[in-house]
């Protein structure tokens, strides 16, 4: 089994828990605050993923049959974006110019993202009209979350918190917690020794031109900074020894 396939179904499964059990989920209120819960056997991941594996092809989502009942193995299928969105229980139908669609027909036959005809109808109170005609924007700016009482589109709290617009949308969409959507993520500053300098017996070469003019490969040469070698263990130790040297060190 492929290990990235395994990861995306663990990723299914916690967002399933997250959305039935974890109230500071902005979904929760929409699957667990309205009584949609996880048969006690998926509450085991390898429970959730032998059951679910066999059916499950890349690019599906997991859906429930019966949108009033929870997430077990004879309630759950494997299916496209498009009949997913089909079958949610807020997708009423929607009559504009003479035809008569539901929400993810419309989204379809407009090509206009669902998740933005609902933004513009449900969240905004958009007319129709108005929500079926204007031009999709650019999704960061469509989308709003509420965070601490303040909504704004995910451009502006990009602008607001220092976190990118990708980062935002991508914990958004996959449904982290509202606190983690505006956790600043680690950075960690990458130790380069490309235009290091280094002095040795009175004379001051780059890196690059020590490891040229010593006989020593780079890479090599390289793994003994970062490892805190001294200076002239670096400098003397031949290439042949490294391996052993680095054992010891």
């Amino acid at each position: 089994m492929d290990i990235k396939t395994k990861r995306h179904l663990r990723i299914v499964w916690q967002n399933m828990k997250n959305r039935c059990f974890d109230p500071t989920n902005h979904h929760y209120k929409d699957y667990g605050g309205r009584g949609i819960t996880i048969c006690k056997r998926w509450y085991d991941f390898n429970s959730f993923f032998n059951d679910m594996i066999p059916t499950y092809k890349k690019g599906l989502q997991i859906d429930r049959k019966d949108n009033m009942s929870g997430y077990s193995i004879d309630n759950c299928q494997w299916v496209d974006k498009f009949t997913q969105a089909n079958n949610k229980r807020n997708n009423h139908l929607i009559t504009y110019n003479g035809q008569t669609k539901t929400l993810a027909e419309w989204s379809k036959y407009l090509n206009i993202p669902y998740s933005t005809l609902i933004s513009r109808i449900n969240k905004r109170n958009w007319p129709i009209k108005e929500a079926f005609e204007k031009p999709r924007l650019n999704p960061a700016k469509e989308r709003l979350i509420t965070y601490n009482g303040k909504t704004h589109n995910i451009s502006k709290w990009s602008e607001i918190t220092g976190i990118n617009t990708t980062t935002l949308m991508y914990r958004f969409q996959n449904n982290f917690p509202i606190d983690k959507i505006f956790k600043n993520p680690k950075t960690r500053k990458k130790q380069t020794f490309k235009n290091h300098h280094v002095t040795y017996n009175g004379k001051t070469l780059l890196v690059s031109e020590w490891a040229k003019l010593l006989d020593i490969n780079y890479g090599t040469f390289i793994s003994r900074f970062k490892a805190g070698w001294p200076i002239e263990q670096i400098m003397s130790t031949p290439a042949s020894c490294h391996n052993k040297l680095r054992l010891l060190i």
